[in-house]
């Protein structure tokens, strides 16, 4: 009976080992794919995001134009107009709404503000907060967490139209399942899919110069602006 006692407890043992050597690879496989991913966060680009929300039956979209100077957001839901056109002075750190260009009114915020990064696709996954962390068993408690939260349950490379894409899935107990695709040469999201919450983001990114003319910045001193919100740190 000892003898089978400790084979049982070899194989606990053996197999506990390789499950968090697997979770182990896959996540600095992922986190090493989330920060490429991150990377391109101080390129200039264009791009456009569509939200299929089948769930509420929701379709959105928003556009991004981004230089060193400027980021411009334009939101619409469906088939409508846009519903409001957002600037985010990057170097004196203002966010302006437009919310009527007839009446010419505006909302205004200083300081700081969602900068509308879209290359944290991945990112929020890979909490790293145990690195601060004293104490040494909260510390290890910590990071198996974030391993946890950040370890793909797979990770394939599948080819679409020609190019090759990460694809990173992530299945919690067969209750929740998040697809994540990524073009392999570029590191641009393409693809989230929530199969849970029936809502899939398709995302078309453009690595490209952008001028301050396509942005058009507005001529503030035209428009009643509102601060609404202001925060220094």
């Amino acid at each position: 009976m000892k003898k089978i006692g400790k084979s049982i407890l070899f194989v606990i043992i053996v197999s506990l080992v390789l499950f968090i050597s697997y979770k182990l690879f896959f996540y600095y496989y992922a986190k090493n794919i989330s920060d490429k991913v991150y990377a391109n966060k101080d390129k200039e680009f264009v791009a456009t995001i569509t939200t299929a929300d089948k769930q509420n039956n929701i379709n959105s979209e928003v556009k991004y134009l981004k230089n060193e100077n400027y980021l411009k957001l334009q939101r619409k839901i469906d088939n409508n107009m846009y519903l409001d056109e957002t600037f985010q002075d990057l170097k004196n750190n203002t966010e302006v709404t437009i919310l009527d260009n007839e009446k010419k009114q505006a909302n205004m915020t200083i300081g700081n503000f969602f900068s509308g990064n879209i290359f944290n696709f991945l990112d929020y996954k890979f909490n790293e907060h145990y690195k601060d962390e004293k104490n040494i068993l909260n510390k290890v408690k910590y990071f198996l967490i974030s391993v946890a939260n950040g370890s793909p349950t797979i990770i394939k490379t599948v080819e679409y139209e020609g190019k090759e894409y990460y694809v990173l899935i992530y299945n919690y107990l067969g209750q929740f399942e998040e697809i994540y695709c990524i073009e392999k040469d570029t590191y641009l999201p393409f693809v989230y899919i929530d199969k849970t919450n029936l809502t899939t983001m398709t995302y078309d990114i453009e690595i490209r110069d952008v001028t301050d003319e396509e942005i058009n910045y507005p001529e503030l001193s035209q428009y009643y602006t509102t601060v609404v919100g202001e925060w220094h740190q």
